[in-house]
């Protein structure tokens, strides 16, 4: 047997391995081509950042006392710290508010009531009903 093999029509193709060896020489180049970059974007981000970071000790000295950040954090938002709490108040100023007297609208004369006590009207006057439409009709009806 041959160390060739033929395909048709084409040149015999030598079987092993490739004639060629490896070329140590490119392979170090690119290695210290990649380290020479890594060094050289560390030796950058470390410029910009104490760049960024004497800018910022520079913005905050300028800073309102109420926006400086001493612990380095955000400051927390002011929001509602206890909802359950909160919505209890309210409920007990509403209910307050529904078994007192008080003024609505001064300059207007409109005033508060006590529910038990708008019931009681209620209960001896009636619920206002539609008779007085009725009435107007009928009496303009009447009148020509």
């Amino acid at each position: 047997m041959s160390d060739t093999r033929h395909q048709s029509g084409d040149a015999p193709t030598p079987v092993g391995h490739e004639p060629s060896e490896i070329r140590l020489k490119l392979i170090i180049i690119f290695a210290v081509g990649i380290v020479t970059i890594g060094a050289v974007v560390t030796i950058l981000m470390n410029g910009f950042m104490s760049h960024y970071r004497s800018r910022k000790d520079a913005l905050s000295i300028s800073k309102p006392v109420l926006f400086r950040d001493e612990e380095g954090q955000f400051p927390e938002p002011k929001l509602q710290r206890t909802s359950t709490d909160d919505m209890v108040q309210l409920r007990l100023e509403e209910r307050e508010a529904l078994r007192s007297y008080g003024w609505v609208d001064p300059k207007a004369g409109i005033v508060r009531i006590p529910i038990e006590r708008a019931l009681e009207i209620i209960a001896k006057r009636g619920l206002p009903t539609s008779d007085v439409k009725a009435k107007t009709s009928t009496e303009s009806s009447k009148s020509p």
